[in-house]
C-alpha cells in the first residue's frame, strides 16, 4: 500500500508542477492581419508575413476573433459597387463572407474593429468616428467623435475589457460616448518617417500588445509596415521586425491551452500503476486474512 500512496503521490506532484509548468509555459500566439485583399499571417518572433488566399473585398483595414465563438471578422469594401461591408473570413483560406453593408456612419473606411469579452463587437474610422457593429446585420450605432487627430487608427481591448486606440497618443475609449482619453504619448524608437499604429491587438494570454506600424515613404525611400509590440504604460513601442508590405489589419487567433500529449501520458500512466499497485497490496491483504 506504500508503494501505491508513493505512486500517487508522485503522479499528483507532477501534475502540480510538470503539468501545470507546461499549461502555464508562454507560447507565442498566432498573428493573422491583411494587406488590402490579401489575408496574411505573421511570424510573431521576425513579423515575417505569409499570404494564404485573398479576401474577396477589399481595404480590410480592421478585424478580430468573435471571443463568443471563434469566428474571425472584418470590415472592408465591396468589390461590386464599393459597399462598405462587414464580412467573415475563414482563417484556413482567406476567403472573406458578407455579413452586411456597414450603415449608421459617416461612411469613411473602418480603420480597425475590436470585440469585447461579452462578443459585442467596436469600430472606429477615417471620420475618428466610434460604433458598435451589429454581427448579424452589419449595421453601426454610433457612439460619438474620439476626438484630437486621425494619425493612427488601431483599435483593441485589453483583456481586462479597456478599449485602447492608437492616434498619435495611446487613449482609451469611453465606451459608451465614444470619446478618447490620452493615456500616453506613443514612441517608435529606430522607427522614421512618421510611424503609425494601423492596426493592433493583446494577446489575452500574455497581455502583450501586438500593433502593425506603417511608415511613410519620403521620397528617396519607401515607406515600410512593421510588427511591434506596444507598452500600454509607457508608449514605448519596440520593433521586431519587418512584416507583409501594407498590412492595415492585425489580430490575435484565439488558443485553448491543453496539456501536451508527454505530460498527459507521464500522469496517466503512473496514476495506473498506483492503481495496480494498489489493486494487488488489497489482494494480497485479504489472501492473508
Amino acid at each position: 500500500m506504500k508503494s501505491a500512496k508513493l505512486l500517487l503521490a508522485l503522479a499528483a506532484t507532477l501534475l502540480a508542477t510538470t503539468g501545470m509548468t507546461r499549461l502555464a509555459a508562454v507560447t507565442l500566439p498566432t498573428l493573422f492581419g491583411s494587406a488590402g485583399s490579401t489575408f496574411v499571417s505573421i511570424n510573431p518572433s521576425t513579423g515575417a508575413g505569409t499570404a494564404i488566399g485573398v479576401i474577396g473585398f477589399n481595404q480590410v483595414g480592421g478585424m478580430d476573433f468573435n471571443p463568443s465563438t471563434g469566428i474571425l471578422f472584418a470590415a472592408g469594401r465591396n468589390p461590386i459597387g464599393g459597399a462598405l461591408t462587414l464580412l467573415t473570413i475563414n482563417p484556413a483560406t482567406g476567403a472573406g463572407t458578407a455579413v452586411g453593408v456597414i450603415s449608421g456612419t459617416s461612411g469613411a473606411n473602418v480603420t480597425d474593429i475590436s470585440f469585447r469579452s461579452d462578443g459585442v463587437l467596436f469600430g472606429a474610422n477615417g471620420s475618428n468616428q466610434a460604433f458598435t457593429l451589429n454581427v448579424t446585420t452589419g449595421a453601426a450605432s454610433l457612439l460619438g467623435a474620439i476626438g484630437g487627430g486621425s494619425f493612427g487608427n488601431a483599435l483593441a481591448f485589453s483583456p481586462g475589457d479597456t478599449l485602447f486606440f492608437a492616434n498619435s497618443d495611446l487613449e482609451t475609449i469611453n465606451q459608451s460616448t465614444g470619446v478618447g482619453t490620452t493615456v500616453v504619448g506613443l514612441t517608435y524608437p529606430g522607427l522614421t518617417n512618421s510611424p503609425r499604429a494601423n492596426g493592433m491587438d493583446f494577446d489575452p494570454v500574455t497581455g502583450a500588445l501586438y500593433a502593425s506600424v506603417q511608415t511613410q515613404g519620403d521620397g528617396s525611400s519607401p515607406g515600410s509596415s512593421r510588427l511591434v509590440t506596444i507598452n500600454p504604460v509607457t508608449g514605448v513601442a519596440t520593433n521586431i521586425g519587418t512584416t507583409f508590405n501594407n498590412l492595415d489589419a492585425l489580430t490575435v487567433a484565439p488558443v485553448a491551452a491543453i496539456p501536451e500529449p508527454s505530460t498527459t501520458a507521464v500522469l496517466a500512466g503512473l496514476a495506473g500503476l498506483g492503481l495496480a499497485a494498489g489493486w494487488r497490496s488489497r489482494r494480497a491483504k485479504h489472501r492473508v486474512e
